[in-house]
């Protein structure tokens, strides 16, 4: 006779498990029901960043600075004035709560300003003697409603990211050489929102939505920056 059946007490907990299993698959999604399994035998796993997986650099061990920019082109900005910034400092939250070495913002705005304002890799890397990383997020496409259909909203929008690592100090002997950037990542983006069916322009009002995309938006680009968890996920 099997151990299990002499000994109705583990029977019983293993008959409990399944049925909570199949309760969890039911109610909540075979997905997510997956997902709390697997969390529960093997801990919460994590979805390794594109940049970590790229070039074998955990970014969240770094201790050198990283920069972040972002941009759009006219024809975005004429219709979202403020959505590169919105986006450059979203993404920079996110990566702070990670406890990441972001370089503040008034700093780059300081070097920038100091040489004429413009965007400048040569001012960035100079002025910024401590940056170790700069990242350009070069958004190319971004729309709030179907194409067809302005009364839904349908949020899109697609670019790419690319990354730097600047080597060498400022005043560093122990470096030969000025400062030098080189190019070690580069991952386009294209991210829908929401990912099922358009919301009704009725339901909400354009800047709300548009918040909720730019957030969806962020959540998904920090996942090229930073491991994220199955409770990030879902």
């Amino acid at each position: 006779m099997s151990r299990l059946l002499r000994n109705p007490a583990p029977f019983r907990a293993v008959c409990h498990g399944v049925i909570l299993a199949l309760l969890l698959m039911s109610s909540s999604g075979c997905i997510n029901a997956m997902a709390l399994m697997g969390k529960a035998i093997i801990g919460d796993p994590k979805a390794k960043s594109k940049f970590g997986g790229t070039t074998g650099v955990d970014l969240e061990k770094e201790k050198g600075g990283i920069i972040l920019h972002c941009t759009a082109p006219l024809s975005v900005v004429e219709v979202a004035e403020t959505l590169p910034s919105d986006v450059e400092g979203e993404l920079i939250r996110r990566m702070k709560l990670k406890k990441m070495p972001i370089v503040d913002q008034n700093r780059v705005v300081e070097a920038l300003d100091s040489h004429g304002g413009r965007y400048d890799t040569q001012v960035l890397m100079t002025e910024i003697p401590d940056a170790r990383y700069l990242f350009e997020i070069r958004i190319e496409r971004y729309m709030l409603r179907e194409p067809h259909t302005p009364t839904m909203y349908h949020g899109r929008c697609t670019g790419t990211i690319v990354g730097y690592e600047i080597e060498g100090k400022v005043g560093d002997k122990s470096e030969s050489g000025p400062r030098r950037m080189a190019q070690v990542f580069e991952q386009e983006f294209d991210v829908d929102y929401p990912d099922g069916h358009p919301i009704p322009t009725d339901h909400m009002s354009e800047s709300t939505f548009r918040k909720k995309f730019v957030k969806e938006l962020t959540q998904r680009l920090g996942n090229m920056f930073y491991d994220v968890t199955s409770k990030e996920l879902f």
